[in-house]
């Protein structure tokens, strides 16, 4: 299980995939109004990825 620090949802290895493939269903995705795209999942991964290289450093 992958958890959000100072978050309390755990998102499992299903969701994980789910969402990089974009396949998550109606009911896991969070209404935004902004439309589940490759791009949204690339750029929300870099993010993540630079918050986390911030914590460390």
């Amino acid at each position: 299980m992958l958890k959000i620090a100072h978050h309390p949802i755990y998102y499992d290895s299903e969701y994980f995939f789910d969402l990089q493939n974009i396949t998550l269903n109606q009911k896991k995705t969070r209404k935004t109004g902004i439309p589940l795209s490759e791009v949204l999942i690339e750029r929300e991964m870099i993010n993540a990825d630079d918050s986390i290289k911030a914590i460390l450093n």
